[in-house]
């Protein structure tokens, strides 16, 4: 299912938010699974802000530039998505998982994120980042 291509950034957030809260009504009744691909931060350096997004609406919005933009736009959807499972009665049966992808980002030092004190290289794996299931 295609909704928009090629993709526009600046209102990505606001779909994810209106197909998150759309989906609770529908389905508040039955037991659901809800999944949010949130695609804003992969870099934390502010010397790589084109690594995340922030839509309009949070575009200059924090004092960390792109990557504090990024992740308070993550965190209003979380937000939004929390107070409708409150407005819905379900915020006392509901689990709430937050989940990063397979590692830190190597190939990007530190502002990729951190392996950090256990590693695969202990089991013989040379890369424990993104290229790896480790």
């Amino acid at each position: 299912y295609i909704l928009e291509q090629p993709l526009d950034f600046t209102t990505l957030a606001q779909k994810y938010n209106d197909f998150a809260l759309n989906f609770l009504d529908q389905h508040h009744e039955e037991p659901f699974f809800l999944y949010i691909p949130f695609s804003h931060v992969h870099a934390t350096s502010s010397s790589q802000p084109y690594m995340q997004y922030a839509g309009c609406a949070h575009k200059g919005s924090t004092l960390r530039g792109a990557f504090g933009d990024a992740l308070a736009e993550a965190d209003w959807i979380v937000g939004n998505v929390v107070k409708k499972l409150e407005e819905l009665n379900l915020d006392e049966n509901t689990l709430i998982l937050f989940t990063s992808d397979n590692g830190p980002w190597l190939a990007r030092s530190l502002s990729g994120g951190s392996e950090g004190l256990f590693t695969g290289r202990y089991a013989g794996y040379s890369d424990t980042g993104k290229g790896s299931n480790w």
